[in-house]
C-alpha cells in the first residue's frame, strides 16, 4: 500500500513539475511576444522616413537573427527620428524576436543549411521618403 502511494506521489510530481515547466514557458511566450508588440508599436511611433537627401536615409537589422543572418531590415530617415532612441528600441525588438525563434526552434539545421548572400540593401528616395532598393 505504501509503495503504491509513494509511486502516485512521484507520478503526480513529475505530471505537476511538467504542467508548470510547459505553462511556465507559455506564460514568457506570450510575455515575449506583447513585449514583442508593444516595442514595434513604439517603434513606429519613433521611426520616420521623411527625407529631403538621400544622406538622411539609413537601413538597420530589424526582426531578429536565425542562424546569425538577420530576417529584415528597417530604413529610417534621421530628419525627424530621434536615432538613439529608434536603434535603443531595435536592439530591444532584435532581442525579443531572436529569443521567441530559438526558444520554438528544437533543433537548428544552421549547418547543414548552405549559407546565403547577404546582399547590402541600399536605401533610396521615392516622393520624399526613404526606401529600400
Amino acid at each position: 500500500m505504501k509503495i503504491k502511494i509513494f509511486f502516485t506521489i512521484v507520478i503526480l510530481l513529475l505530471f505537476l513539475g511538467v504542467t508548470l515547466e510547459y505553462n511556465f514557458k507559455f506564460v514568457s511566450t506570450t510575455f515575449l511576444i506583447v513585449k514583442g508588440r508593444v516595442v514595434n508599436y513604439q517603434i513606429e511611433k519613433v521611426k520616420d522616413v521623411t527625407a529631403s537627401d538621400i544622406s538622411q536615409c539609413k537601413i538597420v537589422d530589424f526582426g531578429g537573427y536565425v542562424c546569425n543572418q538577420t530576417r529584415g531590415w528597417l530604413v529610417y530617415s534621421i530628419q525627424n527620428t530621434q536615432e538613439e532612441k529608434l536603434l535603443k528600441l531595435v536592439a530591444e525588438y532584435n532581442s525579443i524576436s531572436t529569443k521567441l525563434i530559438n526558444s520554438y526552434m528544437l533543433s537548428t539545421n544552421c549547418d547543414k543549411q548552405t549559407t546565403k548572400l547577404v546582399v547590402a540593401k541600399t536605401p533610396v528616395i521615392v516622393e520624399g521618403q526613404c526606401v529600400i532598393k
